[in-house]
């Protein structure tokens, strides 16, 4: 099988990948919540909440659309920043420079960034959304770029440390004819100033599974 490796990621530049789009769709209607599952005539009614119950539902509901600190925390990345995208495809390397912009969006629950860069020569473009899902606890990402018309998503966890993400998600290396290939994105906001993105190949086995480095300089 030809590694992904010997040909780099086509993630695309900037940082990457991103991350996971969730839809909820919460429709009241009648005395209850409307569930959506069909239901035979032959079975019986369900009993509709009560009071107490609905407004309980309703405060879990609540409880989970505000931000929190991890949000505060995708928000310090707003701004400007120049960036230094390496590609690692086996021995060699191949270095571009970029930009990248970062704003807070839907009243700071998400990150949106947009970068520019250059992908084997050629201009490109990308954006990436990044959140925090209070319910299912994870961070989030969603990437889109120029030279493709995949949309990668993936989701992570916070390490220890309070500023290293690190997400997993599954993408189609059409390169290989490969399908559903896990990666891991690590997102490292220990400096404020400089933001690094780590993008692996998990399928490289054995060596080094690093394919994409991008490091990000706050712009003065």
């Amino acid at each position: 099988m030809i590694r992904l490796k010997n040909y780099g990621l086509s993630l695309g530049v900037g940082i990457g990948i991103g991350i996971t789009a969730t839809a909820v769709v919460m429709t009241l209607g009648g005395a209850g919540l409307g569930t959506g599952i069909y239901q035979d005539s032959s079975d019986p009614a369900p009993t509709p909440p009560n009071a107490e119950e609905m407004e309980a539902m309703i405060a879990a509901w609540e409880a989970t659309t505000s931000p929190n600190a991890n949000h505060v925390l995708l928000a310090t990345l707003e701004g400007q920043w120049n960036t230094t995208t390496t590609m690692f495809m086996g021995p060699q390397t191949q270095s571009s420079n970029g930009t990248a912009e970062f704003a807070t969006i839907m009243g700071g629950r998400f990150i949106q960034e947009h970068t520019t860069g250059s992908f084997m020569g050629e201009e490109s473009s990308g954006q990436n959304l990044y959140g925090y899902d209070n319910f299912k606890k994870k961070f989030t990402s969603v990437h889109f770029d120029s030279i493709g018309t995949a949309v990668y998503l993936a989701e992570g966890t916070m390490d220890q440390s309070g500023k290293v993400v690190t997400y997993f998600g599954q993408m189609d290396e059409p390169m290989t004819g490969e399908h559903d290939k896990t990666f891991q994105l690590t997102m490292d906001m220990t400096d404020s100033d400089r933001v690094v993105f780590t993008i692996h190949d998990l399928h490289i086995v054995p060596g080094d599974t690093k394919v994409l480095e991008t490091v990000y300089e706050r712009a003065q």
